[in-house]
């Protein structure tokens, strides 16, 4: 995951189901560029 400008971040599908680097990052809400999910599915929170 890399941060690209103040509180926004591009990463791959991976990074989206990875509840600790989310909220590790202050990361509250993922944007879906994609069909699929990651395999370990979405963090709840």
């Amino acid at each position: 995951m890399k941060q690209v400008d103040s509180g926004v971040y591009i990463g791959d599908i991976e990074d989206a189901g990875s509840g600790e680097r989310l909220v590790g990052a202050g990361i509250t809400a993922v944007v879906k560029l994609t069909h699929a999910e990651p395999d370990a599915g979405y963090p709840e929170r």
